[in-house]
């Protein structure tokens, strides 16, 4: 089994502008300032943007969850977009857990709305731990929530800087 996680950033700025912002350094440093000790990597390379970003998780992880993730978990992101189709833009998400058989894998979609954009994100977790591997997929639900609870304060304040 694996758990899903679907989620949804609104934001009162047309697409490309959003873009920008998501590949900003200033951006990508205040999330990892206000979610998780973070550093990341950009390649822009032909059809293709890929976006690596690396969080260590410190804290709010349960104990019962440290006996078999850790005393911190490290996160690794890798974002792939395309170009924007039709003022659409895409990525595959491949997420791995460092020391833990847990992996992330879903998408993301930046869509112009009327009113701005917005940003569709989609997650299955899943843990190979015998017995625990559902609540090991919770806490890192738990968590991504948060980074992306956190990343629409972050970019409304980006954007509010930048319009």
């Amino acid at each position: 089994m694996s758990t899903t996680c679907d989620l949804t950033l609104d934001y009162a700025a047309p697409a490309e502008l959003v873009w920008t912002m998501w590949l900003d350094d200033a951006f990508l440093q205040a999330k990892g300032e206000n979610t998780a000790q973070s550093t990341h990597i950009i390649d822009q390379t032909g059809e293709q943007t890929i976006l690596t970003i690396t969080r260590v998780i410190n804290e709010g992880i349960p104990a019962i969850a440290r006996t078999f993730l850790g005393e911190s978990i490290t996160l690794v992101e890798t974002q792939t977009w395309g170009h924007p189709v039709d003022g659409v833009r895409n990525a595959t998400v491949g997420l791995t857990v460092r020391n833990a058989p847990a992996t992330v894998t879903g998408t993301i979609s930046l869509n112009p709305i009327a009113t701005g954009t917005l940003v569709s994100i989609h997650f299955d977790i899943k843990v190979a731990v015998p017995l625990f591997g559902a609540t090991a997929e919770s806490v890192i639900k738990e968590q991504l929530e948060r980074f992306i609870r956190a990343e629409q304060v972050i970019g409304n304040a980006w954007l509010a800087s930048h319009q």
